[in-house]
């Protein structure tokens, strides 16, 4: 069943409108194994609300009172999506439908419904659509009922004699439209955990836990990602001891691979901070040590429904290559310096929220 995530609504500016523009737009999105773009073509959409109407309420860019947006949103197979956004001629968002739906056929029956309630809502909403031509004014024969009748013309149109056969009034079939709903929030967020494995920032290979927060644009194939990462050596270096905490700042570009892998390439920055916790060691080398540094990552991704597994590899470029030593029988010993290259392996998971 079609699962509306936003409020599906009428805007009062909408009621009066008999002028609609109608754009529709599934550029980047990929169905089916053939990369067939989308599940809706704009031009067939137009055609199949004309013949459900009886009439083409659709005009040129430029022309409409109502603009009908209509796009369809990146997801995965049996969990497909759209939205739609209704705005005036200035640009001024009136409302916005978030549509799910399992299928493709499913999915064009819930837009077709959609855009149906914006065009003709009192249609679409249980009462009666508009005829396509003007009433017989030459016929004597009183108007039999029609589907295609609204109750105002019935009682126009119908000899006094018919009272007790006429339609009940217009204000009895006509529902209640809702007030137009906010705009949901364009973004989705998502939190998880990960573990990191790397090399070159401590004396050691180092292992530890990551908290992972994303935030990602509905509309873009974007996803920016901040890390925070504690970082833990998996062995002492001559008995002495490292640790080291991490902040990383990502923005990604993502792109479908096939089905719902998806492949992650970022850039971005990173802090990294050691932290001795050693006695003897050179004077100076004992105080904590930061680095700040660009970071490069790649790496897949599997989305299933609202859970996001993930993989990546990136490599941290320092400047400031601190050397660590230590003081043995009154000679200055070499103890570690950081690499050019420091390299991270994370594995975790992430779920999403709004």
């Amino acid at each position: 069943m079609l699962g509306l995530t936003g409020a599906l609504t009428v805007g009062k500016t909408a009621l009066a409108a008999s002028r609609f523009e109608l754009t529709w737009n599934a550029a980047g999105v990929e169905r089916g194994e053939r990369g067939e773009r989308g599940c809706i073509a704009e031009e067939e959409l137009k055609r199949a609300m004309s013949t459900r109407l009886g009439r083409d309420p659709f005009v040129p860019p430029g022309q409409g009172e109502i603009v009908v947006d209509g796009r369809e949103l990146p997801g995965v197979p049996g969990h497909l999506r759209a939205r739609i956004t209704q705005r005036d001629p200035e640009g001024r968002v009136l409302g916005t439908r978030d549509l799910e739906a399992k299928n493709c056929e499913e999915l064009r029956r819930s837009v077709t419904f959609v855009v149906f309630l914006i065009v003709d809502p009192e249609a679409a909403l249980g009462g009666s659509t508009r005829s396509a031509g003007p009433p017989d004014a030459k016929s004597d024969e009183p108007a039999p009922p029609s589907t295609e009748e609204t109750p105002l013309q019935a009682r126009k149109e119908r000899p006094a004699a018919d009272k007790h056969d006429q339609r009940p009034p217009a204000t009895v079939v006509r529902r209640r439209r809702p007030e137009l709903a906010a705009v949901p929030p364009p973004l989705e967020v998502d939190l998880g955990l990960a573990l990191v494995a790397s090399n070159g920032l401590l004396p050691k290979s180092d292992l530890g836990p990551a908290l992972v927060l994303g935030v990602m644009p509905s509309t873009l194939p974007l996803r920016f990602e901040w890390r925070g990462v504690y970082r833990i050596p998996v062995g002492r270096v001559a008995g002495y001891d490292f640790r080291a905490v991490e902040q990383q700042w990502r923005g990604c570009y993502v792109r479908r691979a096939f089905g719902s892998i998806f492949g992650t390439a970022c850039a971005g920055a990173t802090w990294m901070a050691i932290l001795p916790d050693a006695r003897g060691l050179a004077k100076g080398d004992q105080a904590p040590k930061v680095i700040f540094s660009p970071i490069l990552a790649l790496g897949p991704s599997l989305e299933i429904g609202e859970t996001r597994l993930f993989a990546d590899l990136s490599l941290a470029l320092p400047r400031q290559r601190y050397a660590f030593s230590y003081r043995d029988d009154g000679r200055t010993t070499p103890l570690h310096e950081v690499s050019r290259i420091v390299w991270s392996l994370g594995i975790g998971a992430t779920r999403s929220f709004r």
